[in-house]
């Protein structure tokens, strides 16, 4: 608190201060006076209030824990439901391709049809035979029985891949040709 300099300069002194000094310092007591009581109403005021706030800060702390809970536990329960989920979708898909109407062609009538997609110009390098003969073993099987689909095969031999790697190419595709007369690889 800062002291009117006509009161600090006695403050420290020994001697007795004249009257314009002691009225000057009943001055001060009195202003100090209003201004703790002030100070003192204030207080009085804001402790309940900052009593009131730390409570609600309470409850707050508790709602938030409680929210948060509940976070954890929706999130919890999400990430099992998308579990459950993926889980669904594949007995889906697998259900839906057991479903599949070209399950039920017979394996003459699957030949016929991957002749006609042999047909086709593959867009790049793997021959079209080639690909139906990965799709599952009963296409595997139906495409190695159609003798006709290896018979003429186009491959990309690349110069970087090793001379035994092509050479693999060629004698597995005249393996599956072996009823075919004629077997024509272009290069």
């Amino acid at each position: 608190m800062n002291l009117s300099p006509q009161v600090n300069s006695h403050y420290n002194d020994n001697r007795a201060p004249f009257n314009f000094e002691l009225a000057t310092a009943r001055l001060v007591l009195n202003s100090s006076l209003e201004e703790r009581m002030l100070k003192e109403q204030a207080i009085a005021t804001m402790t309940p209030l900052l009593l009131n706030a730390e409570h609600r800060e309470r409850e707050l702390v508790e709602q938030l824990k409680a929210v948060r809970s509940e976070i954890w536990l929706l999130d919890t329960s999400i990430n099992r439901n998308k579990q459950d989920l993926r889980s669904v979708e594949t007995v889906i898909n697998s259900i839906s391709g057991l479903l599949h109407p070209i399950r039920c062609c017979p394996d003459d009538i699957l030949a016929i049809i991957f002749t006609f997609a042999c047909d086709i110009p593959a867009r790049d390098y793997d021959p079209t035979a080639v690909r139906l003969s990965h799709v599952c073993k009963r296409w595997q099987r139906v495409a190695v029985g159609a003798h006709h689909l290896w018979s003429s095969i186009i491959l990309e031999l690349k110069p970087k891949t090793s001379t035994r790697s092509h050479f693999s190419k060629v004698e597995n595709i005249h393996r599956k040709s072996k009823e075919c007369a004629n077997l024509t690889i272009y290069k």
